[in-house]
Formats: structure tokens, C-alpha cells, sequence
């Protein structure tokens, strides 16, 4: 089945300009994530790739793909759909976090966010079950000087720097650390 990649950056830019007039984006899909349209929902399809690599990159950010189709593409339900890694790719740490990210975002945004129902099962695969307990460890000594990336340093605002007091406020956070 071929994808709608196409007809659904179309309508995600022409929503986009119009509220954003005075802007002239380049937006793209990245060519890994597949768009199927069925009726006004639109299933996003991740291959296995992006399911096994850094949460970080554009093709991995399924909550922001999810949040843009709502948004700027209109569509009343999207349904996240992907290709189950191989067996000896189900502990990889990227891929047991894009589980736990599946879920966490389901919880809240369940009235427009659904997974697939093929990919149900698939959630087994999650190491971490709810109802058990964990203990999370200490933070490893870090040093105060903050490394040149943009990552770091937005990090830094946000817990020692001007950000911090405006999180605390919004979060209702007792306690912050990178």
C-alpha cells in the first residue's frame, strides 16, 4: 500500500500558513516515517530503525509528529503503528524507551492517540511493568561547568539557570537536576 506522505505534508503546511502566515518554513516528513490516511484518522508507521535509535532525531519524535497531525493536519485520530524490532533488538534502551514513551503518551492523549491494534502485543515487550516497583539511583557526580552543546545548556537554564523558578511554578517540581 503506498503511503499518503505527500497528501498529508500538504495539508500540515497549508494549516501551518495559515496560522503562521509571516512564516515560510521548509517542512518535511522524514522519509522513514510512512502516513496512511483512513478517513480523517492518520496512521503513522515507524520502521524498525527508528524504533532502535535515538528518541532525539526528527524520524524517532513520534509524540511530535502525533501533536503536528492533531494541530496544523486536522485529523480526528492518530494511530501509531510500527515494525517489531528482532528478537535480539527487544532489550535495546531505544527501543525499550520508545515503549515506555508509547504508553505514557496513550495515557494522556487517549481520546486522539491510539496504537495500532497489530502492535498491541507488542507492548509486552517493555521491560518496565507498572505494577512493580523500582528504585531509581542516585545521580553520578557532575560537574558545574556546563558542555557547549545546545542540549546541555538548555538543560542548564532550566534547572540552575533563568528557567528554573518558572518551572518549579508550572510543574509544582520540590526538586530539580539534570
Amino acid at each position: 500500500m503506498e503511503n499518503n506522505n505527500v497528501e498529508v505534508l500538504k495539508k500540515i503546511k497549508e494549516e501551518f500558513l495559515l496560522s503562521k502566515p509571516a512564516r515560510n518554513r521548509s517542512l518535511r516528513i522524514p522519509s522513514s516515517v510512512s502516513f496512511y490516511l483512513e478517513g480523517n484518522s492518520s496512521k503513522m508507521e515507524l520502521s524498525r530503525d527508528i524504533v532502535c535509535s535515538n528518541m532525539q532525531k526528527d524520524d524517532g519524535a513520534f509524540e511530535g509528529w502525533a501533536l503536528v497531525l492533531k494541530r496544523w493536519g486536522k485529523y480526528d485520530k492518530i494511530i501509531l503503528s510500527w515494525v517489531k524490532p528482532e528478537d535480539g533488538e527487544i532489550a535495546n534502551g531505544h527501543y525499550q524507551r520508545f515503549l515506555f514513551r508509547i504508553k505514557q503518551f496513550e495515557k494522556y492523549f487517549n481520546m486522539w492517540f491510539s496504537i495500532d491494534i497489530k502492535c498491541l502485543l507488542f507492548l509486552e515487550d517493555l521491560k518496565i511493568k507498572e505494577q512493580e516497583n523500582y528504585l531509581l539511583n542516585m545521580p553520578g557526580k557532575r560537574r558545574n561547568e556546563v558542555k557547549g552543546t545546545p542540549e546541555a545548556k538548555l538543560e542548564n537554564c532550566f534547572v540552575h539557570g533563568e528557567l528554573r523558578k518558572p518551572l518549579e511554578y508550572i510543574t509544582d517540581a520540590v526538586e530539580l537536576d539534570r
